[in-house]
């Protein structure tokens, strides 16, 4: 019992295809398995969304800001050339010039209006509201001859921030299914490493402890993997040094089982040859067993004395001053010392007998009353 058993690792065995196998069949009936997935699966999920949105917000904000910079370049680079135009009143000019504005990306819309209120027009107004960027600015011509600068209208450009959405939600797309993917593969991988590594222990552990019974306690719990010191390794020593201590506790109380029933046969051995009769009671007062002389004196032990109360068995005769049987009970009860009493007999035939009678209650391991032991001695005709 003391001797450690050999009871950890063997080596694996088995090809991919089989391990891959026995990973679809433990998800197929594992509900932790199925729980783990869902909890990968989620987390990874949202995590790979909250990532991916916040890339993409800044991405956004990034496009915008560079629009901005793009119509402030173009004020800069056109505003001389249409306020020329204006100037020498070339509206074809103008208009190609305008035309010309549209090619650029984001740019929808072109206007610009005289100081008399002519306007000249190319695309169309960015709707909705929202994904508009507008800019208004003014066309100022320096006067070649005096120097004075001229307002000679404004110009207003719209872009639309409708493209860099497309853009970025196709990315998004994109994003979500290969994240997506790469979520699902690592996930499986995880499990199907989780099962190799955890769950079919956990399973073979189970198995060996539904079973376990008296006659398999000898036999030691093995795993079917290479020895490590990690948790499982815990578990198993956990799990064997269990059965050795049942075994252990098993084989002393065989023992002390044993050493009782000799001792129990000695002691009624013993009581069978006392000269006394003896009788014992449980804790209800009912006789449970008498030695031969008892037997002797109360007659058949099939008719009478077995199962009789000890009030009826030791009945006290009229005319005698004696305590009674059930008074004797009560005593024994409220006493952790012997109690000697004289005590008058009547047998089943009517003759009235008296003697001495000592008594001793048996007590539990809590103390508590199991039965009385009497033994009648000396018994003498009245």
């Amino acid at each position: 019992m003391k001797q450690k058993d050999l009871e950890h690792s063997q080596p694996v065995t088995g090809g991919g295809a089989i391990f891959w196998r026995e990973q679809l069949g433990y998800m197929r009936h594992s509900q932790l398995a199925r729980r783990l997935l869902a909890a990968i699966l989620l987390v990874s999920t949202v995590g790979a969304l909250m990532a991916t949105l916040t890339e993409l917000a800044f991405d956004y904000h990034h496009d915008v800001d560079q629009v901005h910079v793009a119509l402030d370049d173009l004020q800069k680079t056109t505003s001389h050339t249409l306020a020329y135009n204006l100037w020498v009143v070339n509206p074809e000019a103008l208009r190609r010039q305008l035309a010309d504005l549209l090619r650029l990306p984001s740019i929808r819309y072109v206007e610009v209006v005289e100081n008399d209120g002519t306007r000249y027009q190319a695309g169309h107004a960015v709707v909705p509201v929202r994904d508009r960027v507008e800019r208004t600015f003014k066309l100022e011509y320096q006067h070649p001859l005096s120097g004075r600068t001229l307002l000679l209208g404004t110009m207003r450009i719209e872009a639309s921030t409708a493209d860099i959405k497309s853009r970025l939600f196709e990315r998004f797309l994109l994003i979500l299914c290969t994240q997506g993917l790469k979520t699902f593969l690592v996930s499986f991988f995880i499990l199907g490493f989780f099962q190799w590594l955890v769950t079919r222990h956990l399973r073979r552990i189970t198995r060996q402890a539904r079973r376990i019974n008296y006659l398999s306690l000898r036999e030691p719990l093995t795993l079917d993997r290479i020895p490590e010191d990690d948790e499982l390794n815990e578990l198993v020593d956990a799990f064997n040094q269990m059965r050795r201590n049942l075994l252990r506790d098993i084989e002393l109380w065989e023992k002390n089982e044993k050493s009782l029933a000799t001792e129990n046969a000695l002691n009624q051995l013993t009581l069978n040859m006392m000269p006394d009769a003896v009788i014992r009671t449980d804790n209800r007062s009912l006789v449970t067993w008498l030695n031969p002389l008892a037997q002797q004196i109360v007659g058949d032990v099939r008719r009478q004395g077995v199962g009789m109360l000890l009030g009826e068995l030791l009945s006290s005769a009229p005319g005698f001053v004696s305590a009674s049987a059930e008074r004797l009970f009560v005593d024994m009860q409220n006493s952790h010392d012997p109690l000697h009493r004289q005590l008058v007999f009547v047998r089943p035939d009517g003759r009235v007998l008296r003697g001495s009678v000592s008594a001793m209650m048996m007590r539990d391991a809590e103390r508590q009353p199991q039965g009385l032991v009497l033994i009648v001695r000396a018994l003498e005709k009245v």
